[in-house]
């Protein structure tokens, strides 16, 4: 599905009037590839794909027609993915863990992270007239936008690991998070991404 999204996308900003149509039917095959081998999984799991499939072809035309759909989809496709996990058939007891709030926070998580990558291109980003966060505002008012936005991301967790040491690990990244954006700002991606990954192992190694 991911590969289906970056055929299209390319397909997109081509800048050839005329697109090879070999580059289509290979970006379609791959689409189709991806909701044949879903089949075996069952209804539900071949459904979310088909939805994904569908927001892979038309992320390019969603990510330039408002500043916030790039990150809305890329937080809702991951979300789709998790949630494909979670109802793939395995050999065990049915999990406890509390699936549409793990998802909820994904879907923050990657939405947010997905807003602050678009920090490194602004200026590429105005040249081509795709519009995001920090096009549309002016760069400080979109560096506070953003840093609260992935601040949120990061306290989300609470709503579902709510022992003293995680919401203080939690509050603390968040408020991180903040300073990290607001200080570095273009510099701040690296970074951010980091404390991802470490907020990411700390929730899946405590659920």
């Amino acid at each position: 599905v991911w590969q289906t999204a970056t055929i299209f996308d390319d397909i997109y900003d081509s800048k050839e009037k005329v697109v090879p149509s070999g580059y289509w039917a290979y970006g379609a095959l791959i689409g189709l590839m991806a909701l044949l081998a879903t089949i075996p999984f069952g209804f539900l799991p071949w459904i979310l794909t088909v939805m994904a499939v569908c927001l892979a072809v038309e992320y390019p035309r969603l990510r330039r027609r408002h500043y916030l759909l790039s990150g809305v989809t890329i937080g809702l496709s991951s979300s789709m993915a998790f949630l494909f996990g979670t109802l793939v058939p395995i050999t065990s007891e049915a999990s406890s863990q509390p699936i549409a709030l793990v998802a909820f926070a994904m879907f923050a998580i990657f939405s947010g992270g997905s807003l602050l990558k678009d920090i490194v291109n602004i200026e590429e980003d105005k040249r081509l007239g795709i519009p995001t966060i920090f096009t549309r505002f002016e760069k400080n008012r979109a560096v506070q936008i953003v840093s609260t936005f992935v601040a949120l991301g990061f306290v989300i967790p609470a709503m579902f690991l709510r022992t003293s040491v995680d919401l203080a690990l939690f509050l603390g990244a968040g408020i991180g998070a903040w300073l990290v954006i607001v200080v570095l700002k273009d510099r701040c991606y690296k970074a951010i991404l980091i404390l991802y990954f470490l907020e990411g192992v700390w929730v899946f190694s405590r659920l």
